[in-house]
């Protein structure tokens, strides 16, 4: 299912919570690599500041090639300088808050970078998401206007988000560049499972951001927040397990994993965390009890193949991949992934199938891979996209076919010189 390349980066990033991963990295180092794979991945993923990280701990900089030691590099240094001045515009956030009298949860990333001090240069972050109160939902958002920020409406209008999705229209500021989500809940509000989000304001802990007062979940919040964001986009963040991983390293001893499964099969939400849990124990070696995932998928309750399925897709759609060659794109795999979560029938799994494949995929300004999100149906696509799947699947055939049949393109024989030395066989 993965290549020595694949292995290579999970190892890289599992490194930091298990030091068995670094043995790995060696020997993978001493077969060879194709780098140039390693790097696009890694960029995708928005992992390249964690794999230079790892490279120069593990002091494997020396067969790297010199142009992609290179890119690593300067991708770590334009990660750390980025995310220095999201942390140094979060605290003055935090303090205007402050003075409103505005209590804050730091979500994902930020908090990450706070809570883990040599994160904080490592992670790549798109945004800062946080998390306040419903009845502060209109004065956040005007402290936030008041500091610069504007409304990104190129997805819904504003409107819209106050009464559909768990979080306020997404706040940009043009000369700082800093994107920031109003929260009021961490889960979607059309999802088929819940979490009351007064349990986890009672949950949180303190945490200072410089001058600035905020708070965090708890490590048991943490990491059911992170399964659950990963499961939400289809599996497709490999950052987000390195998350996983990190957190579960630093609090495994103790966090509470028997309230996390209580709370997981009253909430309904128990295989959205099997699987991102069960795939951060597989790839990356996280230190997860054997019996967490097993309990997991006991208190799932999907049928076999249902669970074989998903456990095949989720291992597919981990890595974002050149998409150019690909019978179904990644996104749709994604989509899958995430409809068989929500326990369709075979009926409501054809109709999705088959909708997605006439259907082309929303992209999203500022979002660098491909959405899971569909556009509306149109004939010119559903021909166009018809006849691309049917030639892609030539393609495919046609390749299986030459390799099961040994044939392969004419490769005239070697001649060896008359006094050419002759090697023993």
């Amino acid at each position: 299912m993965f290549s020595r390349e694949d292995r290579f980066i999970f190892a890289c990033l599992g490194s930091a919570s298990n030091e068995g991963a670094v043995s790995e990295i060696h020997m993978l180092l001493r077969k060879g690599l194709d780098w140039d794979y390693i790097l696009q991945t890694a960029q995708q993923s928005r992992i390249v500041s964690l794999l230079y990280h790892s490279l120069g701990l593990v002091e494997g900089h020396e067969v790297v090639p010199g142009p992609i030691w290179r890119a690593l590099r300067n991708a770590y240094y334009q990660v750390g300088l980025r995310n220095l001045l999201c942390h140094s515009e979060l605290e003055n956030v935090l303090s205007s808050f402050n003075l409103l009298g505005i209590e804050t949860i730091i979500l994902k990333g930020a908090a990450l970078g706070e809570i883990f001090p040599e994160y904080r240069a490592l992670r790549e972050m798109s945004d800062v998401d946080l998390m306040v109160q419903e009845k502060d939902l209109e004065a956040a958002d005007e402290a936030l206007s008041k500091l610069g920020y504007s409304h990104c409406e190129y997805y819904r209008p504003r409107e819209w988000y106050k009464t559909h999705h768990h979080h306020w229209a997404p706040r940009y500021h043009p000369i700082k560049e800093t994107a920031i989500e109003i929260h009021r809940n961490i889960l979607p509000q059309n999802m088929h499972f819940h979490m009351n989000p007064d349990g986890l304001w009672k949950r949180s802990g303190n945490l200072k951001i410089g001058a600035a007062e905020a708070k965090a979940l708890s490590p048991e919040d943490l990491i059911i927040h992170l399964c659950l964001n990963s499961s939400l986009f289809g599996f497709r963040d490999l950052r987000g397990l390195s998350d996983i991983c990190r957190v579960v390293g630093q609090y495994n001893e103790t966090i509470n994993w028997d309230w996390i499964l209580k709370e997981a099969h009253e909430g309904g939400f128990t295989a959205h965390l099997y699987y991102p849990l069960s795939l951060a124990a597989d790839v990356m070696d996280a230190t997860i009890r054997e019996r967490i995932p097993k309990n997991l998928r006991k208190t799932s309750e999907f049928e076999p193949l249902r669970d074989r399925l998903l456990r095949m897709i989720v291992k597919r759609t981990l890595l974002v991949r050149d998409e150019s060659n690909l019978l179904f794109p990644d996104w749709f795999w994604a989509g899958l992934c995430k409809e068989l979560l929500k326990r369709r029938d075979l009926t409501q799994l054809v109709t999705f199938i088959g909708r997605s494949l006439l259907r082309a995929p929303l992209d999203l300004p500022g979002d660098n891979k491909p959405s899971s999100i569909s556009g509306p149906l149109s004939p010119y696509y559903a021909v166009r996209r018809s006849i691309k799947l049917a030639h892609r699947f030539c393609k495919v055939m046609v390749k299986s076919i030459t390799r099961i049949a040994g044939w392969g393109p004419f490769k005239p024989a070697t001649i060896r010189q008359e006094n050419a030395p002759c090697r023993m066989q």
